[in-house]
């Protein structure tokens, strides 16, 4: 074994990568105090890529993570009656959106 080559052996490094959610919470106190408390999630690996992916396959694979990060969370069923509510509300926006088209684009020109 040449003796540069025991050297250039220890230089190599092994490279990976990780990531986490860091969560910054501020809280204000009667006096007027102020504190910081700091939450992060556990490190999850990260597998690097050796190739580009395709955008696609990108967006496919966020859609994953995100359906099981919510996978995780709770489900609120709301009533009939508020998805009614909340329909009708969402149309009258709409119409108000429709009705007030014109005068909106005449105020964008000015």
């Amino acid at each position: 074994m040449p003796v540069d080559a025991a050297p250039a052996a220890e230089t190599a490094q092994a490279k990976r990568t990780y990531t986490a959610t860091l969560t910054i919470e501020e809280s204000t106190s009667p006096l007027g105090e102020v504190t910081y408390v700091a939450r992060s999630s556990p490190l999850q690996d990260v597998a690097e890529p050796t190739v580009p992916t395709a955008f696609r396959e990108r967006m496919r694979e966020r859609r994953q993570r995100y359906v099981e990060e919510r996978a995780g969370g709770e489900m609120w069923a709301i009533s009939v009656k508020r998805q009614r509510k909340l329909k009708m509300k969402k149309h009258k926006y709409k119409k108000l959106m429709r009705r007030t088209r014109n005068l909106r684009r005449r105020l964008d020109r000015n």
